[in-house]
């Protein structure tokens, strides 16, 4: 493969759930990439129909990277081992093949490049869905601002607005991809809070919420964008109810049914209780009148 003028690994190296890679790659043919080394012929079959030579190496060398990542970390022996395949919706996961025991993982990933970077990171929870975007500063976006920023987003950094206005739209792209909506997704919809610096706080129309972090290479702003990760705590609690019996499992779901189900009929009769009160009748249920 071409020689890389700058790699950085473990972009964003303190986060909790994502590895993340970027790469600089310099503008070669496609033919220069050895494709028998890391790819299967099935992988290679979504490049087939691009035409233009360098929309195949920004392909190529996004999916290099993110191989590169998950044999770095041990997750493979091997690139070809590793396959990166697209649900429905358009969003890519990456499949991990382990020979010994025949077992595949499948854990959420994304992919972008701009100009000469790509950048490329993968969840190491499978639960945990994950985006990323890379978007060089503009002069442009300001004048843009109307068709994606709304007034509930809000940046710390208020002398910078072409910085601003490029990490919104990153963030906001960020997000998109992590629902597989792509550029279709309103990004008015999808609102921006800055809580520290580098830190933000994301929710999308349907009022879910997300975690961001973002930082700068030169000119491009890098948005990493996950689904709200709760910390170990929650591990360890889903890892507990797994290791759970299934007839402890049946047992706590019942008792949990019949608390719903008493808590239920106790607000009813509170409510009735209220409604009587108020139009000052009692409760009570009135005598039956004795016969002559």
């Amino acid at each position: 493969m071409p020689e890389k003028l700058k790699t950085v690994q473990r972009v964003m190296s303190g986060h909790p759930v994502v590895s993340a890679a970027l790469w600089h790659v310099p503008s070669a043919q496609g033919e220069a990439y050895a494709r028998d080394r890391w790819f299967v012929p099935e992988d290679l079959a979504e490049c087939e129909g691009f035409t233009h030579g360098r929309r195949i190496e920004e392909w190529l060398a996004a999916r290099i990277a993110l191989k590169t990542l998950l044999v770095e970390d041990g997750l493979a022996e091997s690139p070809l081992h590793i396959h990166i395949r697209k649900n429905g919706q358009g969003s890519p996961h990456v499949v991990v093949y382990n020979p010994e025991t025949g077992a595949y993982a499948r854990l959420p990933c994304s992919l972008s490049h701009k100009g000469p970077l790509v950048l490329a990171a993968y969840s190491r929870l499978p639960g945990i869905r994950v985006g990323i975007d890379l978007e060089r500063r503009s002069w442009k976006l300001p004048y843009l601002r109307r068709r994606f920023i709304s007034e509930h987003d809000k940046m710390l950094e208020k002398d910078d607005q072409v910085g601003d206005c490029t990490a919104l739209w990153a963030f906001k792209e960020a997000v998109s991809k992590l629902l597989g909506a792509g550029m279709a997704y309103g990004f008015a919809n999808i609102h921006c809070r800055e809580t520290s610096l580098g830190t933000c706080e994301l929710r999308d129309a349907g009022g879910n919420h997300y975690a961001g972090a973002y930082g700068w290479f030169g000119r491009y702003a890098l948005a990493l964008v996950t689904d709200v990760y709760h910390g170990a705590d929650a591990d360890k609690e889903k890892a507990k109810r797994r290791e759970r019996p299934w007839y402890e499992r049946i047992v706590r779901a019942r008792r949990l049914r019949d608390i719903r189900r008493l808590r239920r009929v106790s607000d009813q009769l509170a409510a009735v209780k209220a409604k009587n009160s108020g139009n000052g009748t009692s409760a009570e249920r009135p005598k039956a009148r004795r016969k002559p």
